[in-house]
């Protein structure tokens, strides 16, 4: 249903407040206060009795902005709202819209600050048709720009009687991360925004589910199997089974006589046809077939389950039918493809913001894509996911679920995965631990066959590496310092290029150390400046120094200028060399990073070039529950194992015609120990965009 303004008015009663006038709020669902205030916080009321929830208020010095609503409100002709307080000088703007469902979202912190354009902050709406609402307060009687697209009123300030407050709108199609900026001419200004969704259509009611087709092994068969039933999981892949399944295509058909007795609903039928010699009666009615006729339906749930543990749990992605016997045959066998629950992300579409303040952890962000996203498909959030650590910032435009979960595990070193119940969770390598570990001196039981060690020099592999690049600009660059009393000479951070080094006066980058505190500035010149410069920047020993001695403590400065970052950067594995000899890798750098992080990107580099000699063991059992992902401990004196390996890939395949099965697991012991490294590479290689689009 699209949100539409049904009413709206304005209103300036007084220091004191008061009430509005009377209008026809009949067939809104939601009722939105703007009050832009002076010193006290109002209580918000109205002539039908609705109660209104306050969002936060956001102030600056004595002057407030902050919104309340009610969702479902009575309604009705000459509805009025009521604000009171002591010397708060108010202006109120009340609107009613219709068609609004819920509230979803404000700009938290807000904006705050001393005129000119002030944003609100970013607020991004989960569905499209949203309502998004903002408002100012400000000190002064000037003019205000208002946001782009809003549609506005506007009071300007009346001096003892109510100060200057705005209010706009915008029901936003399709939805997308939005940043409302106000522009007022004023010397104290508060801002603030909300996000309202559209009411859903119930619409028809939805159909029953369709049932879950369920594979039994080693217990009561729901489902028969023959020979062929493979399941391969992986761990950078949604996970695949297929199985070849007996199926009774029809039961046989019944004589016309008999058919007709049992289309009448008789509640017995006892033949007298049976052969000459029988000596036990037979009932058909309700008689069951030995074996149940199943056709598989593309899309439809499956699970395998192993006594009466659960495999594999996913949907049918293809099916093949065939005669047991020949074309004719009542028989089938159905070849069935599925893939795991893994694909029920990749059925969604995100449209998010994730910890646009750095400060959202991956379980939080989580569970939000649940509950907003992925609930509709049948995904829950597993109970053991951990809050785990803050995400950078990501935004997210129509991208694939699947991919939105690989970018922010993969952005904090974590792995992601849904089980086969259908249940998100990301973990750090490490905190899920396989079932059992193998030692070959204390349970060699637990395997079916041989253990297979591959020992790999895979190509990239270098145990040296030198960053280098061409020279990359950085305009506008500010380094910040504080002064300790003591010290007279500081790095920079970056290479001074402009703008004007050495200018005619002899004056470097912008000319001048500025000390916001005091809005007070120094001059800084090259080392042969005239001495009338309080400062000079050394290009050689890429310092800047304080000719009239130290900087007092605390007392905090800048230095503005046009930066040049010049790669450089070196990072060595002493006892890679003395095993294997010295293997180089020289990385050409194209992002602007610090000298400090240069280091680390370099020491981060060599982690993952040295990780691409792995040892891989592959080994065979019968027991349940392992998956990748998990850290399983392995030893083996025979084979010059021991240590902890990350499960990469476990297949089950049946023998005997399905009866037993044998797992196989593939283990990689780099992946288990550098994965946090390539996280910082990632990150500092600029892996973690910032944006995703996916079409």
């Amino acid at each position: 249903m699209a949100i539409t303004l049904v009413a709206s008015t304005t209103a300036t009663p007084g220091a004191n407040g008061g009430t509005t006038t009377g209008i026809d709020t009949t067939g809104a669902t939601l009722i939105i206060v703007g009050t832009s205030i002076y010193l006290n916080t109002p209580v918000i009321t109205d002539n039908l009795g609705n109660t209104y929830v306050a969002l936060t208020n956001h102030p600056q010095s004595v002057f407030a902005h902050r919104f309340y609503y009610a969702l479902a409100p009575a309604v009705g002709p000459g509805h009025t709202v009521t604000a009171f307080a002591g010397n708060f000088y108010p202006t109120l703007f009340v609107y009613a819209f219709a068609g609004v469902g819920s509230y979803h979202s404000e700009s938290g912190a807000g904006g705050s600050g001393f005129g000119g354009g002030l944003p609100t902050g970013p607020v991004t709406p989960s569905a499209d048709g949203a309502l998004v609402v903002t408002g100012f307060v400000a000190n002064q009687p000037t003019a205000s720009l208002a946001p782009a697209g809003f549609t506005v009123a506007h009071v300007a300030d009346g001096p003892g009687h109510h100060v200057q407050g705005g209010f706009g709108y915008l029901v936003q199609t399709p939805a997308a991360a939005i940043n409302p900026t106000w522009t007022v001419g004023s010397i104290e200004l508060a801002v603030s925004a909300a996000v309202f969704l559209p009411a859903v259509s119930p619409g028809p009611e939805p159909p029953e589910p369709p049932p879950v087709y369920e594979i039994g092994i080693g217990e009561t068969t729901v489902v028969p199997l023959l020979a062929t039933f493979r399941i391969q999981e992986t761990i950078d892949a949604p996970d695949t089974m297929i199985a070849d399944v007996f199926s009774l295509a029809a039961p046989p058909p019944l004589p016309a006589y008999q058919a007709r007795i049992l289309a009448d609903g008789a509640t017995a039928y006892w033949p007298l046809d049976d052969p000459a010699g029988s000596t036990t009666a037979r009932d058909l009615v309700g008689a069951d077939d030995p074996v149940p006729f199943v056709r598989f339906s593309l899309g439809q749930a499956v699970v395998v389950t192993e006594n009466g543990v659960r495999i594999f749990g996913g949907v049918v992605t293809g099916t093949r039918e065939r005669g047991l016997t020949g074309p004719s045959a009542t028989d089938l066998v159905v070849e069935v493809q599925a893939t795991s629950y893994e694909l029920s992300a990749a059925r969604r579409v995100i449209t998010a913001a994730i910890s646009q303040d750095g400060a959202e952890t991956i379980g939080a962000a989580f569970a939000t894509l649940v509950t907003d996203y992925y609930a509709e498909v049948g995904v829950s959030l597993h109970p053991s996911q951990v809050a785990g650590p803050a995400l950078p910032a990501a935004t997210f435009t129509r991208s694939r679920g699947d991919a939105v979960n690989k970018h922010l595990a993969a952005s904090v070193g974590y792995l992601q995965s849904i089980d086969f119940e259908n249940r998100l969770r990301a973990w750090a390598p490490g905190d899920v631990l396989a079932p059992a570990n193998y030692d070959e001196s204390v349970n060699p039981e637990l395997l079916t066959g041989d253990v297979t060690v591959e020992r790999q020099l895979q190509n990239g592999y270098a145990n040296r590496v030198i960053l280098t690049g061409d020279p990359i600009p950085v305009p506008g660059h500010v380094d910040h310092f504080t002064g300790d009393g003591v010290t007279n000479v500081w790095p920079v951070t970056y290479v001074v290029n402009g703008p004007y080094p050495y200018f005619v006066d002899g004056a470097v980058a912008q000319g001048v150390i500025q000390y916001p505190a005091t809005s007070t500035t120094e001059s800084i010149g090259g080392v042969e400046s005239p001495p009338g410069f309080l400062w000079e920047y050394d290009p050689i020993a890429h310092t800047i120094h304080r000719r009239g001695g130290p900087v007092a403590a605390g007392v905090a400065f800048d230095f503005p200028y046009d930066g040049l970052f010049i790669p450089a950067g070196m990072a060595e594995d002493a006892a890679e060399i003395a095993a294997l000899g010295l293997w180089e890798h020289v990385e050409n750098v194209t992002a602007v990073i610090t000298d400090v992080s240069a280091q680390g990107y370099a020491d981060a580099l060599l982690a993952a070039k040295v990780a691409s000699k792995d040892e891989i063991v592959r080994l065979q059992t019968r027991a349940l529950g392992f998956h990748p992902g998990q850290t399983m401990t392995i030893a083996s004196f025979s084979r010059l194992l021991a240590g902890d390996y990350l499960i990469t890939q476990v297949d089950t395949g049946s023998e005997s015609g399905g009866i037993l099965l044998v797992r196989s697991i593939t283990a990689s012991k780099s992946q288990n120990n550098t994965h946090d490294w390539r996280r910082v590479y990632q990150q500092w290689a600029g892996a973690s965009a910032q944006t995703e689009t996916s079409g």
